[in-house]
């Protein structure tokens, strides 16, 4: 996260988890089938089927989509300098070399004493091979420097059923 480098993340930073779109249509498939299981054991293979293929569906979109965001960089100054109670602007750059994603959530964990109006920055369309600029304001309640420890970013999988997120360093 240091402004002088940029790395690349192991995959063991990467976590996933489950959307509501998953819930949805878990509950969509499988309830439907075991109905119709209950009302006749012929369709016991066909339901079977349908619950391996869908199971077999979402395993293929997390081991895709774990390595979505470790080619994602993330750059900031080193410290960030600030005066009680007037407000900055910092610049973040954000380089995508991995694969295209369709939006990137950026979070930050800032230090006690910095309050900024934003949580979070979210980007759309992130193009393979790009750098993106985002200014994040931020406001001292207390005069100094403040050094920001770890990154937070979020992305959704390619079939939409998890989200993947990692924490940077």
């Amino acid at each position: 996260m240091k402004s002088d480098k940029m790395s690349q993340y192991p995959d063991k930073a990467i976590t996933v988890v489950p959307t509501d779109k998953l819930i949805f249509w878990s509950s969509a498939i499988f309830l439907p089938l075991s109905l119709l299981v209950v009302i006749d054991s012929i369709f016991i293979s066909l339901a079977m089927g349908i619950g391996i293929g869908f199971c077999l569906l979402n395993i293929l979109d997390v081991f895709l989509s774990r390595s979505k965001l470790n080619l994602v960089q993330v750059v900031l100054p080193e410290v960030l300098r600030l005066s009680k109670d007037k407000p900055r602007t910092y610049k973040l750059l954000v380089s995508n070399e991995g694969q295209p994603l369709s939006f990137l959530k950026v979070d930050f964990h800032f230090p006690d004493g910095l309050t900024t109006p934003d949580k979070d920055k979210i980007l759309k369309e992130l193009k393979e091979g790009h750098r993106y600029s985002l200014n994040w304001m931020v406001e001292g309640r207390v005069l100094g420097q403040y050094d920001i420890k770890s990154c937070y970013l979020e992305t959704i999988s390619m079939g939409g059923f998890w989200s993947v997120h990692a924490r940077r360093d």
